[in-house]
């Protein structure tokens, strides 16, 4: 739902692992965290399940932040490279902006299959 840059996964490179989906963009199984009814993060379902998944403290950390889940609901609907939407929103909502490095950073690292190198629109 959330404007992101995630790579497709290459059919030569295994595919997806885990738990986190598939790279046809099929069903996303969670774990059982407190991450699982959230709302997505990332608009590639292997990444936002792998992401909420494993990286569930930093985005509630994100989620318990009046102004990081407004600027999450204000990049949702920016397309991909929609520069002047995600600059809108980052000045709208400067504060939440803080809290999108370290999801990044995370999904990156821990997800990098169905991430690639992902990263929440910062405009």
């Amino acid at each position: 739902m959330l404007v992101v840059a995630c790579k497709e996964d290459d059919p030569g490179d295994g595919g997806s692992s885990g738990s986190a989906g598939t790279s046809s963009g099929g069903p996303v199984v969670l774990a059982d965290n407190e991450c699982k009814d959230l709302a997505p993060i990332h608009a590639t379902p292997a990444c936002d399940g792998c992401t909420r998944d494993v990286c569930c403290s930093v985005v509630l950390d994100c989620d318990r932040s009046r102004d990081c889940r407004a600027l999450l609901n204000c990049l949702l609907p920016c397309k991909k490279g929609n520069l002047d939407c995600s600059a809108k929103c980052r000045a709208e909502h400067e504060p939440g902006g803080s809290m999108l490095p370290p999801i990044n950073t995370c999904a990156e690292k821990n997800c990098p299959i169905p991430c690639g190198t992902a990263f929440i629109e910062e405009g």
